[in-house]
């Protein structure tokens, strides 16, 4: 496992470990605890001060039920906002042409029917 990161590095690293602890509605002094640790070192580790040692981030993964990579670099999720777009921009062109393909046939069908009155007719 990699040691010394960046304070930029050590600061993404504390929100990837204080979100999942916020997720389990766990405090600071319940994590601490739970690790066998100091509250401050919990503070320091959230606030980008030190990163916990490679037993704690075990411990701590398997407490948030999830793997020591995703505390230390979580998969990045994509925003919803633009599959929201692409999605109802599929549907607006989907209901398009479903309007278009209803409106060929009727008129394919107000065609036979015209025919089929003229042949009657004679």
């Amino acid at each position: 496992m990699r040691t010394g990161f960046s304070d930029d590095e050590k600061a993404k690293i504390g929100a990837y470990i204080r979100k999942p602890r916020e997720e389990h509605h766990i405090s600071q002094s319940e994590l601490a605890e739970k690790l066998q640790v100091d509250r401050a070192a919990v503070c320091q580790w959230e606030n980008g001060k030190t990163t916990p040692k490679p037993l704690r981030l075990r411990q701590m993964a398997e407490l948030f039920d999830t793997n020591v990579d995703s505390l230390l670099d979580p998969p990045q999720e994509r925003p919803i906002s633009p599959l929201l777009e692409n999605l109802t921009s599929a549907l607006e062109m989907f209901a398009s042409r479903t309007a278009e393909i209803t409106r060929i046939q009727r008129r394919k069908e107000d065609t036979l029917d015209l025919g089929n009155s003229k042949s009657n007719d004679e």
